[in-house]
């Protein structure tokens, strides 16, 4: 992951998906899925 992209993480579609996931209750889902993903872009 470039510095712009840690960036822009909450900004755009990422976020209306986190807050979208967050009302239904997939929050605890969507972190596991975002730590996997970032030790996969190590």
């Amino acid at each position: 992951m470039s510095d712009d992209d840690e960036k822009d993480y909450d900004k755009g579609d990422l976020k209306k998906e986190r807050d979208r996931l967050d009302k239904m209750g997939a929050k605890s889902t969507f972190n596991l899925l975002s730590e996997k993903k970032k030790e996969e872009d190590k």
